[in-house]
């Protein structure tokens, strides 16, 4: 060991005599290139991160693109029962074929709960009693949404129900109950807010 040791400060001195910078021990090459590694990775990684709604928005048209897809729309029916509620069942469920009710007028909006909601244009049940409307929102069958639906029709209660956007592949059952309209969802608490302080404002 003392050998070893005095041989080292032998060559670390006749490094110095002859002008030449002494090499460090490998441990503290180790030590001072683990910081630089760390980041040199953290700036990619960073990107990495922002670049991942992109890529996954990217994907979502190529897919769409190259397997001659339509724009995702919301199909199913609307029945007459006694218990209201909302189904999401296969494309070759029976109760598609069952007759439905017509002239029932369908609103969508995607993400309501969100601070800048979706809202679709309003799609009326055909004399079937079904309905097949595109929903205007980027990877629509692919990306998770919420979807709520407010479903109104003279003579049936309204029924207004949140759920996932369903897949591509799925249909929605949707069962109305005979009744009075009753009383419809609130909006969005944003634009509600501010329609209700134009109307305060309009009074005074």
């Amino acid at each position: 060991m003392i050998e070893t040791r005095q041989s080292e400060a032998n060559r670390v001195h006749t490094a110095r005599r002859e002008g030449e910078a002494p090499s460090e021990p490998r441990g503290g090459l180790i030590a001072q290139a683990i910081p630089r590694l760390g980041r040199s990775l953290a700036l990619p990684i960073k990107r990495m991160q922002r670049r991942v709604p992109l890529l996954t928005l990217a994907v979502c048209v190529l897919f769409t693109a190259i397997t001659g897809c339509e724009a995702y729309r919301l199909r199913g029916v609307v029945l007459h029962g006694q218990r209201p509620g909302v189904l999401v069942v296969d494309a070759d469920d029976e109760r598609l074929q069952v007759q439905g009710v017509s002239d029932a007028v369908i609103e969508l909006t995607v993400d309501p709960r969100e601070m800048r909601p979706k809202p679709q244009p309003a799609v009326v049940t055909d004399a079937l009693g079904q309905f097949n409307t595109p929903i205007n929102a980027d990877g629509a069958g692919l990306l998770e949404y919420e979807l709520q639906l407010v479903v109104t029709r003279k003579g049936y209660r309204n029924l207004w129900e949140f759920l996932p956007m369903p897949g591509s592949n799925k249909r929605l059952v949707i069962t109305l109950a005979p009744g009075a309209g009753g009383p419809k969802p609130a909006g969005n608490i944003v634009d509600d807010t501010i329609r209700t302080g134009e109307e305060l404002l309009n009074k005074q």
